[in-house]
């Protein structure tokens, strides 16, 4: 179904300033651009499974929404809720898109069968995985809650924010997270720790308002107040539109690294699309590699075909950033275009003489 055959996208950003690994804005940013190509993204994500952590969310310097806004869901811009209702049924997904992308460092290719592993576990108990019953009494710091919830903390959230387009600027409406397994020091786990956390953010208004649920299982450790080793991280990514109709749902799982707190080495994060009628849409993987200070390079595969390459700074894209075509579906006429190449500066597309200047 090309309803569900688009929907490739939710949860790991594609085209736009915001690149985190473990960003859950990504994936917003699309309708600053043009409409989407063949390459492109469409969709939103289901309704997420039916559990409240305890926690409450402090009040934020991030926009708040108010707590009478309309249910929950998911999603990206107003331009592909629109596309949305115009695209047609019974097209099917080139079988490369379920394909997984061939990775020649041997240490993303282990991480990639490990997570692949994980991702079978997590969909086969996902309500049990993600239950926050039994969970501790162990009220979470701020940073810690953020990280748990969203992959950042709420500094790191509005600086990622901040490109947006008022249209899209994001809402923030519930951040939360407890502590189900591990010793609680200070607000804080001490040693291997697992947690549950939950992030709800809305964008746009009235009709075209779409809400982005995220319930996330976070496994790691912490020494001292600082995370240290392997953060793996499971979780559902649901979208609804305004009226509440479910649209798609992503289960993602993801590994990084951190040592004395501070991320190291590369990251990954595959996900499933869930279309609507809850059959599997494309597989998706994001690989973020360091390549300097505060510099890392960015890969984005749908199946087995890169669609993305592009440089980070600080977590937003800044130089150019190729697209490559990609063969979604089956029937697909494939405009033998070739790699086309963006400018990005500091998060926000620019001239591109901004980026031939090496800037």
């Amino acid at each position: 179904m090309l309803r569900g055959a688009i929907l490739i996208m939710a949860g790991l950003g594609l085209v736009g300033c915001i690149q985190d690994p473990n960003n859950p804005m990504e994936g917003l940013i699309m309708s600053r651009h043009a409409p989407p190509g063949p390459g492109q993204m469409i969709g939103k994500p289901m309704y997420s499974p039916g559990q409240q952590s305890t926690a409450t969310a402090a009040p934020s310097p991030v926009q708040q929404e108010p707590k009478a806004t309309p249910p929950s869901g998911g999603g990206q811009s107003s331009y592909f809720m629109d596309m949305l209702g115009d695209l047609v049924a019974d097209t099917k997904l080139h079988p490369a898109t379920r394909e997984l992308p061939e990775l020649t460092d041997s240490g993303l290719s282990a991480m990639q069968e490990k997570l692949m592993a994980r991702k079978t576990t997590f969909q086969a108990g996902r309500k049990a995985l993600l239950s926050t019953d039994g969970a501790l009494d162990c009220p979470l710091t701020n940073d810690l809650r953020w990280r748990i919830a969203t992959g950042m903390t709420e500094p790191e959230f509005a600086r990622n924010a901040a490109p947006l387009p008022p249209s899209i600027q994001p809402r923030v409406r519930l951040v939360e997270a407890v502590l189900v397994e591990g010793e609680c020091r200070d607000g804080r786990p001490e040693g291997d720790f697992v947690a549950v956390g939950r992030f709800e953010r809305v964008q746009g208004s009235g009709d075209l308002a779409s809400t982005t649920i995220e319930i996330r299982r976070v496994e790691g450790t912490m020494r001292d107040g600082l995370l240290e080793g392997e953060l793996l991280h499971s979780g559902r990514i649901d979208s609804l539109n305004a009226s509440g109709q479910r649209l798609f749902s992503n289960d993602a799982v993801g590994s990084m690294n951190y040592r004395a707190g501070k991320p190291e080495g590369p990251t990954l994060t595959i996900a499933d699309v869930i279309q609507a009628d809850g059959t599997l849409g494309a597989l998706t993987t994001k690989v973020t590699t360091p390549i300097g200070p505060r510099t890392a390079r960015s890969r984005y595969y749908i199946g087995s075909q890169l669609q993305t390459d592009s440089t980070l700074v600080d977590g937003l894209s800044h130089g150019w950033m190729r697209l490559y075509e990609v063969q979604f579906l089956k029937k697909q006429h494939l405009t033998g275009k070739g790699t086309q190449q963006l400018c990005y500066q500091h998060g926000r597309q620019a001239p591109e003489t901004a980026c031939a200047a090496g800037s």
